[in-house]
């Protein structure tokens, strides 16, 4: 692990993109044979299953694949490669861990806006501020997604966030 990233963990990941793959598969599979059925019920269910893998689990295969972080921290940002955007420290007001199940590592924005204007993809903004609005803080990483220790990612998250504005712990 580098310094100043946590890999993907790679259980979660396999597990999903086999889990997705082959949901992919069967349901694909039944489609072609009943070529002449009308889709109208089916495809209100297959379409965020065959989106979900395409924009996220498909994805974070090929990042962990390639060793490509799923958390990358910088001198000047956070980068989230679960979701594949960046959050600049300067836009950071406050980072913890919420939730207990399924724990997130939960970032609020000093400025929504100024985020979402980063992410260049239309259809990409508006799956992330829906995902978000429901998720806890402005911008949540399911840290199921990330191997190491949460707490450890938490204090890591924070050293980085306090060296931006010249603060040391």
């Amino acid at each position: 692990m580098e310094e100043n990233g946590f890999k993907f963990q790679p259980a979660t990941v396999i597990i999903l993109t086999l889990v997705f793959g082959w949901l992919s598969y069967v349901i694909g599979k039944d489609q072609l044979a009943m070529q002449k059925t009308d889709f109208g019920g089916l495809a209100f269910f297959l379409v965020p299953i065959g989106v979900s893998f395409l924009l996220l689990i498909l994805p974070m295969a090929f990042k962990m694949l390639t060793g490509i972080p799923a958390i990358k921290l910088t001198a000047d940002e956070l980068v989230d490669n679960v979701f594949g955007v960046s959050i600049d420290w300067e836009n950071v007001q406050h980072v913890e861990i919420s939730g207990t199940r399924r724990p997130y590592l939960s970032i609020d924005l000093k400025d929504k806006d100024k985020f979402y204007a980063g992410i260049y993809n239309p259809a990409k903004r508006l799956f992330l501020r829906l995902l978000f609005t429901i998720s806890p803080g402005d911008v949540s990483i399911a840290l199921e997604f990330v191997s190491g220790n949460n707490e450890a990612i938490l204090a890591m998250t924070q050293v980085y966030w306090n060296r931006f504005y010249g603060r040391s712990e």
